[in-house]
């Protein structure tokens, strides 16, 4: 139970064969004060056999131990991919309470508004995972156009205000992209074809 790569779980579970022993990947995506808490969350996935012995203990340490499946890399993908999620999100933040920090308003304030809304947010991550694995970028809520205007936004007030814009200058890169290839009238999951 570790921070490693989709190759390291699949060297491991190699190791793990040629000695005769059954192999359950773990990536914990809690902090050390969450442990032994029902929310937090280890994911698991290879032997099925070692995940059935090893449960009780697994839910022990975190209430959320999801069993992704006999491919043992699809743990390690999972947590990277919470973390890619969690880091994008922490730099969001920064640059948003530099955004505030400039305006002379609490960060802290923000802050807790953020864990008001996180239901809201979360949703809104669902309907774009929802987009990208479906293919089905047509009649969007929210086009690449519409929110290239908030990216071309962010990138005004970091001037006018004289902030740090590598974060808004990244996104506006991924953003334009985008839309020299033909994608602002579809929904904003449609990046993705920028990043593939």
């Amino acid at each position: 139970m570790t921070t490693g790569s989709p190759q390291q779980a699949r060297d491991n579970e190699a190791w793990a064969r040629t000695h005769n022993a059954e192999y359950l990947d773990g990536a914990i995506a809690a902090s050390p004060t969450q442990i032994g808490n029902p929310a937090a969350t280890i994911f698991t996935s290879g032997s099925l056999t070692a995940f059935q012995q090893s449960e009780p203990f697994l839910k022990y340490l975190a209430g959320n131990s999801p069993y992704l499946g006999e491919q043992v890399s699809a743990a390690s993908s999972t947590e990277l991919a919470f973390l890619s999620y969690l880091f994008g999100s922490y730099i969001g933040f920064f640059h948003a309470a530099r955004i505030l920090e400039s305006d002379g308003l609490r960060v802290d304030a923000f802050g807790s508004m953020i864990s008001h809304v996180s239901q809201v947010v979360g949703d809104v991550i669902k309907y774009e995972s929802e987009v990208i694995q479906s293919e089905t970028y047509d009649n969007p809520q929210s086009s690449v156009n519409m929110c290239m205007t908030t990216v071309d936004l962010l990138m005004e007030q970091a001037r006018e205000a004289g902030i740090n814009k590598e974060f808004p200058m990244f996104a506006h890169g991924l953003f334009k992209k985008a839309l020299n290839a033909g994608y602002g009238h579809e929904e904003l999951g449609a990046l993705i074809k920028v990043l593939r």
